[in-house]
């Protein structure tokens, strides 16, 4: 891993040396490395934050959406980063930057999968991809979500009266079919709301 100094400490330490030099020419070459130092070009970087230590970090649950989350979820609300929306951090994640948060743009990498209770969205061990590091259970959110995205990307949104039925189908390796479907109907609602 590269380390990094501050060029005006490193310059001030090089000059310092210059008023002891002993001869004329070292004077000098201590006068021309400060020089040199001063023309190589600088590495733009700034300490690390975790989302524990950041100053926009928030673990009060504002509405129903945050109230589903592991009480270990942290919530960026830093509006130059996320916005009106807060951003579900877990607390090793990089908050970000001595710059308030407002270059990074990254968040950990998380994933979605279905278990035998439900469907779990998190993060994964670094070292071992099969096993959850941390998980929520996201069961109906999930199942909101696509219910949502099917509608707005194949039916035109729930206010489009056009197309009232569409969806996907995958072929199974023993020549059966999965589809699943979304359809608008009228009338009553059923009790799987």
């Amino acid at each position: 891993m590269d380390e990094y100094i501050d060029r005006e400490v490193a310059f001030d330490a090089i000059t310092e040396l210059a008023g002891k030099a002993p001869t004329r020419s070292a004077y000098e070459a201590v006068w021309k490395s400060a020089r040199v130092l001063k023309k190589i070009p600088a590495a733009d970087v700034v300490p690390v934050v975790y989302c524990k230590d950041c100053k926009y970090a928030d673990t009060e649950r504002r509405n129903a959406t945050e109230k589903r989350y592991f009480n270990s979820i942290l919530f960026c609300r830093n509006s130059n980063l996320c916005g009106d929306e807060p951003l579900a951090m877990w607390p090793d994640d990089f908050a970000a930057t001595a710059r308030e948060c407002i270059e990074v743009k990254t968040m950990a990498e998380y994933h979605v999968g279905c278990g035998a209770f439900g469907i779990y969205a998190g993060t994964l061990e670094p070292r071992n991809k099969s096993l959850w590091k941390n998980k929520s259970e996201v069961t109906d959110e999930a199942i909101e979500a696509v219910r949502d995205y099917m509608v707005s990307d194949l039916l035109g949104g729930f206010s489009c009266s056009k197309a009232t039925s569409s969806g996907w189908e995958w072929k199974l390796k023993d020549g059966r079919y999965v589809e699943l479907r979304v359809t608008i109907k009228e009338g009553e609602a059923n009790d799987s709301e």
